[in-house]
């Protein structure tokens, strides 16, 4: 359901997944990548249903940065759940892997997700994908963290 929403799915540059395969080959190219990488599975206690997941990806440990995705079901957005979760994910970032900079990737029609890292005081840079001039690069560095913005 996550990865087979069309709304859900609108700003990312990725095919729908349409069957068990689709995600059976997704799962296999994250288990296989060769670049360092942390992918979470966001579930609601007592369930162990998916509602949504959280990554750090790209972690390069030489200029010790990464990359930042997350992706919530639809019915599940505006609770707070990736609030919670990304204040996890950004503390594991800068505490536990001594990454000094957190990039995310954007369209700029995602309100929910700008406001989210906004929140965090994620930046906007002068990077820009090469494949949607649309989609804006935002960083949050360990100088400008705030796990605790309302």
């Amino acid at each position: 359901m996550l990865r087979s929403d069309p709304e859900n799915n609108q700003y990312l540059d990725r095919p729908l997944c349409t069957s068990i395969g689709d995600a059976e080959a997704f799962i296999q190219k994250i288990v296989s990548n060769t670049v360092v990488s942390y992918y979470w599975v966001i579930t609601l206690p007592p369930s162990d249903t998916l509602v949504g997941t959280i990554c750090l990806f790209d972690v390069n440990n030489n200029n010790r940065s990464c990359e930042l995705g997350f992706e919530l079901i639809t019915g599940f957005q505006g609770k707070g759940i990736m609030t919670e979760a990304l204040k996890a994910v950004i503390d594991f970032a800068f505490q536990h892997l001594g990454i000094s900079a957190i990039t995310a990737a954007v369209h700029q029609d995602n309100h929910r997700s700008r406001i989210l890292l906004d929140r965090f005081e994620f930046d906007p840079t002068e990077d820009q994908t090469d494949s949607d001039p649309d989609v804006k690069i935002l960083m949050l560095t360990q100088d400008n963290i705030n796990l605790f913005k309302n």
